[in-house]
């Protein structure tokens, strides 16, 4: 073997790991993003179903899919590595946003 054959070995190993390594890294990436979506998913739908269990006939019940934003909001805001109680009221602050859209155009 020559040392232009080895060349060409040692390069092909090193482009070649190097786009497993990438690969990998994308792949865990996108598993962690489809993780946190079904814990919102599986938050959103217990709390909705509490709720639905809870209300009396003729109550509004948010959709769903109000649940589900705040969850993934939620999720945000837990996952920031510079988490501080503060952010709690940057949540509570975004459902009662949420809310009022929900209502308001409810009551249209």
């Amino acid at each position: 073997m020559n040392v232009t054959s080895a060349l060409f070995a040692l390069i092909g190993t090193l482009v070649g790991g190097s786009i497993t390594l990438i690969a990998t890294w994308i792949q865990n990436k996108n598993q962690i993003t489809r993780d946190y979506i079904k814990i919102a998913h599986d938050l959103a739908k217990e709390d909705y179903n509490k709720i639905l269990s809870f209300s009396k006939p003729g109550q509004i019940v948010l959709p769903i899919e109000s649940f589900m934003t705040y969850y993934l909001k939620y999720i945000k805001i837990i996952q920031n590595n510079n988490f501080k109680l503060e952010d709690l009221n940057e949540l509570k602050k975004f459902r009662n946003e949420l809310n009022e859209f929900y209502l308001k155009d409810n009551n249209n």
